[in-house]
């Protein structure tokens, strides 16, 4: 039996109370100075039962490649198991649909095919360094090596510039970071607990006007990010001054999206040349940031496009601390066992108060402690007729956060690789195609 399936199965025989306790030994964030150190102490789930649990999940919904049949069994069970409740699914008035133009679909379509080339075994291949897609011509730039502590992800930099007068996409910088692809990756992604961006962030440029509230971030995603942060901006640098273009997109899948989604603020609060135009579209990514940051001034000003394209329930776009513990109880109501509860959990993300419809009975919820950068676009298909619809609905917080999503199979690349393709050739919300 896999050892997250035998961790898991366990866990719905154990003692909620030594989960506590063990909790509470270490509930204090890591600082030790060194990430990978501050990463090993912040995954100390591998000693504690709580975070063991968040850190199994967590490596189940992130792994790409295809589950071992045991695991695969659980990610359906739970995933039937949601299903039985109202809020599993999105109700139409907690949507508006969303108005997309074809050059953003292209755009997007831009971004997901380098954020799933990212993940390609072929980077030394010169037969790969350039590819043409949607009439651009697509070069590999520069890739990042990743280190052996996970600390610097694998990051692909790719100029694209047109291949001819038809296309309205490019020159562009597109950098996209690869998402979770060994164990060391998982144990960034579990160093969840939210941690200062002081003196990396500027809070002033996200933050309402006259607001003292300082940014928190994602322990691990930050970590990455402050990693990555010369490379970035060197590679940023020497494109600019390349004259091929001023535009730079920031792109990812799962993780990766979430190390772009804080590697784009970052450039945001670092930039002093206004000719830069800086862009990010994620896919499938966790939720990085708190308070939810304000990027009305970039839209105004005629900036850049920020998005998040989610496929509807999918766990990953859900997964701070709180809602994992919250799917880590559901699976022990599966197994008729009292749940866990954590102190420090509970008093950061008391439970969520829910609107329900006579007689429905709600997966109860804690109120999200992490936010996504930039609006949510959700991508949901429903049966229309005989045939099957691809919808796409902007989401807020508020009812985004009412949502239990624990369907593991819609987070995999060959998932949103499909929406995207009925997204490009305008295949959504009633319409055949572009017009």
């Amino acid at each position: 039996m896999a050892p997250s399936l035998n961790r898991l199965l366990k866990l719905a025989g154990r003692n909620p109370k030594s989960s506590q306790s063990a909790l509470k030994a270490s509930a204090a964030p890591p600082s030790s100075g060194f990430t990978f150190i501050d990463n090993s102490q912040g995954a100390s789930a591998a000693v504690a039962e709580i975070s063991s649990a968040l850190g199994d999940i967590s490596d189940i919904f992130n792994l790409d490649e295809e589950l071992e049949p045991q695991l695969q069994l659980l990610t359906t069970q739970l995933d039937n198991e949601g299903s039985q409740y109202p809020n599993s699914q999105v109700k139409d008035e907690q949507c508006q649909p969303w108005s997309c133009t074809q050059q953003k679909a292209r755009l997007i379509a831009m971004a997901w095919n380098c954020a799933d080339h990212s993940y390609s075994k072929t980077f030394n291949d010169p037969a790969q360094a350039t590819r043409v897609f949607e009439n651009c011509l697509l070069t590999q730039d520069y890739v990042t090596a990743p280190t052996s502590d996970g600390t610097v992800k694998t990051v692909v930099f790719t100029t694209v510039s047109p291949k001819d007068s038809s296309s309205d996409v490019g020159p562009i910088l597109v950098i996209a970071i690869r998402g979770s692809a060994s164990k060391v990756d998982h144990m960034v992604n579990s160093n969840g607990d939210p941690r200062d961006v002081k003196g990396f962030l500027d809070p002033s440029r996200f933050l309402e006007s006259g607001s003292k509230r300082s940014i928190q971030a994602h322990s691990g995603f930050l970590g990455c990010t402050a990693a990555l942060d010369s490379i970035v901006s060197r590679r940023i640098q020497k494109y600019k001054q390349s004259g091929a273009g001023s535009q730079v997109l920031f792109t990812g899948h799962s993780a990766g999206g979430a190390v772009a989604s804080l590697l784009f603020l970052r450039s945001l609060s670092i930039s002093t040349d206004d000719s830069i135009c800086f862009s990010c579209i994620t896919f499938g990514a966790p939720p990085t940031v708190s308070p939810p940051v304000n990027l009305d001034h970039i839209s105004s000003s005629g900036g850049g496009v920020c998005l998040n394209i989610i496929n509807e329930f999918d766990p990953v776009t859900r997964a701070d601390k709180p809602y994992i513990l919250s799917l880590v109880n559901l699976i022990k109501r599966m197994y008729h066992q009292p749940p866990i509860s954590d102190p420090s959990i509970d008093a950061q993300a008391p439970s969520l108060s829910i609107d329900s419809e006579p007689g429905e009975i709600l997966w109860p919820l804690p109120r999200a402690v992490l936010f996504h950068v930039g609006p949510r676009i959700l991508l949901r298909k429903r049966l229309l007729g005989d045939e099957i619809e691809l919808q796409a609905a902007e989401i807020s917080q508020a009812e985004f956060e009412k949502l239990l999503f624990c369907g593991a199979a819609v987070h995999k690349r060959v998932d949103y690789g499909a929406r995207v393709d009925e997204l490009v050739i305008g295949r959504f919300n009633g319409v055949e195609r572009w017009g």
